[in-house]
């Protein structure tokens, strides 16, 4: 483990089995990457590895001479690397002693070449006789991920967010050519973004559902709860045109935001359907009930959302530069705390003029108004 090390934020993950194949794979795709704008540090795990002396060993002629190949490749192993026969225990530790040949007499590849592999036969048989030694270049390491070898290809963002440099990096891997058994997908942090997502739009729906929940238990209504939340889309309009007006991606942060508003917004009406079933309950009728409950609760709605907002616009790093004020939400970590604030305000402020008009307007198309009933007069009878 190296300290001080991250993870790059983009990583894709090409698989298979040959080595070869997969390393020029993985450069075709970073050749790629590199064409992208905005996509710094590319670069593949695929590393140049230490010389080694490759052993190919010919059948043919390992049978020819009545040796068993199995024991002669274990001869030469055992003579150039050794085994461990026992170890010495000293305290706590544990010592390997590893028997192996005197390195005076397999000191170079021609000692080794001239080893005899058959010393206890009376016809000495040496390996040039029964293999052929090249030098190779053997790779620096063998990556597995889910069982199969595999190669990375790591970059990073230039003040990209995330999600949309992994949609411009499908975009330019959608036309690679690779064998069929090499798969090419991407990896790193957009798993746990993708994970992060599905789980706060859980978050999102669970949060819904259990305003809904209340709300039906305090009204004694499965309706009217179902034309309070209709507050939350409406915020979720305010929302849409805001990040793309500010240009502000869509994040985990905004997510949190989102699930703030969906018990935010929800207050503003529950004020406003509550009088209004009020003033029904007095016996005024519906529609001058819904007048008289938006001039009542006109002011408190307006109040309620102005002080939410007010107290979260110094997040939002819109008053850095006003005294006293921008100091208030500003430093460490602004940038991240921003989109939430921007996602409420946002959100709240074109709820809460919606609401004043679309809430009633929905009120008066869903919920029934009850006649009253009039009294049946009996007939008087002549005596």
């Amino acid at each position: 483990p190296t300290p001080f090390t991250l993870e790059a934020p983009i990583a894709v993950e090409v698989r298979g089995w040959d080595l070869d194949v997969l390393a020029s794979v993985a450069n075709d795709v970073r050749d790629r990457l590199n064409a992208i704008p905005g996509l710094t540090d590319v670069q593949t795990t695929v590393r140049e590895g230490h010389p080694e002396a490759l052993v190919t060993f010919d059948r043919d002629k390992t049978l020819e001479y009545g040796l068993n190949l199995g024991e002669v490749s274990d001869f030469v192993r055992d003579q150039v690397l050794g085994t461990v026969d026992t170890r010495l225990v000293e305290g706590d530790d544990r010592i390997d002693i590893r028997v192996r040949a005197d390195r005076d007499v397999l000191g170079s590849v021609d000692d080794v070449i001239s080893m005899v592999v058959n010393p206890t036969s009376d016809r000495p048989v040496p390996l040039r006789s029964v293999a052929t030694i090249s030098e190779v270049r053997g790779p620096a390491e063998i990556r597995r991920i889910g069982n199969s070898r595999a190669v990375l290809v790591t970059a990073s963002s230039d003040g990209l967010d995330l999600g949309g440099v992994n949609d411009e990096i499908e975009r330019a891997l959608s036309d690679l050519s690779h064998p069929d058994d090499v798969t090419v997908e991407l990896g790193g942090q957009k798993r746990e973004l993708e994970a992060g997502t599905n789980s706060l739009r859980l978050a999102l729906l669970l949060a819904i559902f259990l305003v809904y929940v209340v709300m039906a238990t305090q009204f004694e209504s499965l309706v009217q709860p179902l034309i309070i939340l209709f507050s939350v889309p409406l915020a979720a309009v305010g929302v849409v045109f805001a990040l793309d007006i500010l240009a502000v991606p869509l994040s985990v942060v905004v997510f949190i935001g989102l699930i703030l508003l969906a018990g935010i917004v929800v207050n503003n009406a529950i004020v406003l359907v509550d009088r209004v079933n009020q003033k029904i309950a007095e016996g005024l009728p519906q529609k001058e009930a819904l007048v008289e409950a938006g001039h009542a609760r006109l002011r408190p709605i307006l109040m309620t959302t102005a002080t939410t907002v007010l107290g979260l616009l110094p997040l939002t790093g819109w008053l850095a530069n006003v005294p006293v004020i921008g100091a208030f939400g500003a430093g460490e970590g602004a940038e991240l705390r921003a989109p939430m604030a921007i996602t409420v305000i946002s959100g709240l402020v074109i709820s809460t003029l919606l609401t004043l008009i679309v809430i009633p307007v929905l009120y008066r198309l869903v919920v029934r108004e009850k006649r009253a009933e009039t009294p049946q007069v009996q007939p008087s009878t002549a005596a």
